[in-house]
């Protein structure tokens, strides 16, 4: 599925259907995360010592952090 709508993205952008082509592009990164998901907890039991530390009280403001609407929507939108 992913891999068809990478390849659908490219034909409807090689066409100028560019809302098309965003939208299939959109799933595909969508399914990634479900695979990422999967993946990143299958390792972290595997060997939960690499993974256990302690966590900070208060993340640092690095400014490297993508803005909190990308986790709420999905997307970000620019003010």
């Amino acid at each position: 599925m992913h891999v068809e709508q990478l390849i659908g993205a490219f034909d409807a952008y090689a066409e100028g259907d560019y809302e098309t082509a965003y939208d299939q592009t959109r799933e595909a990164y969508h399914h990634m995360f479900m695979t990422d998901k999967g993946l990143s907890g299958a390792i972290v039991t595997q060997m939960p010592d690499r993974f256990m530390s302690e966590m900070p009280e208060e993340m640092p403001n690095t400014s490297l952090a993508p803005p909190i609407e990308i986790y709420e929507t999905g997307y970000y939108q620019a003010q």
